[in-house]
């Protein structure tokens, strides 16, 4: 074990990226540049406990000709004590059990609250996966430093004739695995086992330590100094260490053994949509054609419409358009929940955006608004020479929107339907506000630098703190005036800005699968009743999967609180549907819009005075 080895053959086996939320600084195009610095073609990333991030690290390290190795970082429950390994895909099998572990472990409610899954829960997905024990957090480095060789022996054991591949993660970045490195890595090689280098990288540069300190103290108060894992977690710290782990040049052969059996390419794109059926027993072209035609005979007849040619002819173009672009199930299922609402009382918009333009969601009952009448471009809505998915966003009663989003999920299952993640990120003022939180500088210094980067901001929203503090005079000079306040502040908040903060939840996106949504997406409970995906809008959209919009209104909801009131003296009142009355032009041109959806706006106001509409 005493040949020396390249140091650019080594490669990070243990890294969180920025997805790991506010335990690492790693932002993907600084991971890129850093991985490129090194000449390094591959890279693993092993959040801890879930997948965001990993579609969007995945493309995009791809494109620059970096291959990624996906993976997790895991905490097992055994019946008395708990271990915690890496888990990497090494095909698309591992991938998708690494998408099934996830779900498994944030679905299930005592998985989520303690953060393990059953040893015997993940046996069932172990097929496609490298299993490696995580340094000094695995229960491997109780037992070595114990000296219970057996205890050790027989733990290794169980995960080899379990995992198709183990390793043991050995660790250098801290006093006490430092210390114990080369006596363990020795011993453990003469035992038999197979050794790898996992010191966790969630920093690029060592100058980055100052904006994780912020990220970590800010969510964890109670945290009053970082573990020397934190403090040594940049990418260069184990590079400066190679001279003398070199010597080991067991750890590179595995580390390399790794590469070669994740090397695989993982296909993660769907190429054709995977939408849920309207009905399995029906020809989903065939229904579209006959509803469509049924409902455009029944609004000629309720609106005595009598050029009836063009809405025939714009209805066989409209279409034929649907039906090349494969998209007649969609509109079965926006039709079919619509259906749903007005059948039951539940009030719906008449329509939004350019879904007013298709004459087949006028003659569906999806939108209210005739577009042949208002002359609107059915193009604005779809273009068969700009293939992407059309929204329509339907607005619902904001007080019974959840009925309908139960019936999605009763047609389709609760599996195949959930929410959609989003994130907030630390945007300029809120990067500031962590990092004085954490620093608590002066608060006249504070109040002083906040007032500067207030009036930065009328001008551009989320200017670039890196910017700013080169080209605006006043921001630099308080800086300048006081570098051990606000120059530390600044320099933690250029670090952590545009970091994602924390987990949102779109606010009107739902996505339906024709399969349970853990084969496209890890999935959480985070709502009682609908799971939420791990994977953003854009992600489950390349993987064909399909995005729908419920918006509650609570502007239709007081519309029907107040219906009903008249309806208590005047049983008999319904809705005016007459789009032409002169008053309520009238009242637009006089700005009496308060609380009008959409136009209430003081900008919206006066753009009516003086338009004259």
């Amino acid at each position: 074990m005493n040949n020396q080895v390249n140091i650019n053959n080594y490669y990070p086996l243990y890294l969180y990226t920025e997805y790991c939320l506010n335990q690492s600084t790693v932002s993907l195009n600084r991971l890129i540049d850093k991985l490129k610095e090194k000449n390094l073609n591959y890279c693993f990333i092993s959040n801890d406990s879930s997948m965001f991030g990993i579609y969007k690290y995945y493309k995009e390290l791809i494109k620059n000709n970096i291959l990624p190795i996906i993976g997790i970082k895991l905490r097992i429950s055994f019946d008395n004590f708990q271990d915690v390994v890496l888990l990497y895909a090494k095909n698309r099998v591992g991938y998708n059990n690494l998408l099934k572990i996830t779900t498994l472990l944030n679905t299930n409610k005592t998985n989520k609250t303690t953060k393990t899954i059953d040893i015997n829960e993940l046996l069932k997905f172990n097929q496609g996966l490298i299993c490696i024990s995580c340094g000094s957090e695995s229960i491997i480095y109780n037992y070595l430093n114990k000296e219970d060789y057996d205890g050790f022996k027989n733990h290794g054991k169980f995960f080899l004739k379990n995992f198709e591949n183990y390793y043991i993660g050995l660790q250098s970045n801290t006093k006490e695995t430092s210390y114990s490195f080369d006596k363990y890595c020795q011993m453990i090689h003469n035992i038999g086992f197979k050794t790898v280098i996992t010191n966790k990288v969630n920093q690029i540069n060592q100058n980055d330590k100052v904006g994780l300190e912020v990220l970590i103290k800010h969510n964890n108060p109670n945290i009053i100094k970082l573990s020397d894992e934190d403090i040594n977690g940049y990418f260069d710290f184990t590079y400066r260490q190679l001279k003398h782990l070199s010597q080991f040049k067991e750890l590179f052969i595995n580390q390399n053994e790794i590469i070669s059996l994740c090397s695989e390419v993982i296909d993660i794109n769907n190429k054709v949509s995977h939408f849920p059926k309207y009905s399995e027993n029906n020809d989903e072209e065939d229904t579209l054609y006959k509803l469509s035609y049924q409902g455009l005979r029944r609004r000629i007849e309720q609106n005595n419409i009598f050029n009836t040619e063009i809405y025939f002819k714009r209805l066989e173009y409209e279409y034929n358009v649907i039906k090349q672009m494969g998209l007649c199930g969609y509109f079965l299922i926006v039709y079919d929940y619509v259906k749903y609402a007005k059948n039951n009382n539940i009030v719906v918009g008449p329509g939004r955006g350019s879904a007013v333009s298709c004459l087949i969601s006028y003659c569906l009952g999806i939108s209210e608004i005739d577009p042949v009448k208002y002359n609107l471009l059915f193009e604005r809505f779809l273009n068969p020479e700009r293939v992407s998915m059309p929204d329509i966003d339907i607005d619902f009663q904001s007080d019974r929107i959840k009925d309908v989003i139960n019936y999605v999920l009763n047609k389709y299952g609760k599996k195949r339907v959930g929410r959609i993640t989003t994130f907030d990120y630390y945007r300029l003022s809120s990067a500031i506000d962590a990092c004085q939180s954490v620093y608590k500088i002066d608060s006249v210094i504070y109040t002083s630098l906040t007032m500067i980067l207030n009036d930065i901001q009328k001008e551009t929203s989320n200017p670039s703190l890196d910017l700013i503090s080169k080209e605006n005079e006043k921001l630099s000079l308080i800086i300048n005036d006081y570098p051990e306040q606000v120059g530390l502040l600044i320099q933690a908040a250029k670090v952590i800005q545009n970091l994602p903060e924390k987990i949102s939840t779109h606010v009107s996106g739902i996505v339906l699968s024709d399969e349970v949504l853990a084969k496209y997406t890890p999935i959480e409970a985070r709502e009682d009743y609908i799971y939420q995906t791990e994977y953003t809008e854009s992600e489950l959209e390349a993987q064909g999967l399909l995005k729908v919009d419920f918006l509650p209104l609570t502007t239709l909801t007081d519309m029907n609180d107040i219906i009903n009131l008249i309806k208590k003296d005047y049983p008999d009142f319904k809705l005016p549907k007459d789009n032409d009355n002169p008053m309520v032009y009238q009242m637009l041109r006089n700005g009496l819009v308060s609380d009008l959806f959409q136009v209430s706006g003081i900008g919206y106001q006066k753009f009516l005075i003086n338009s004259k509409v």
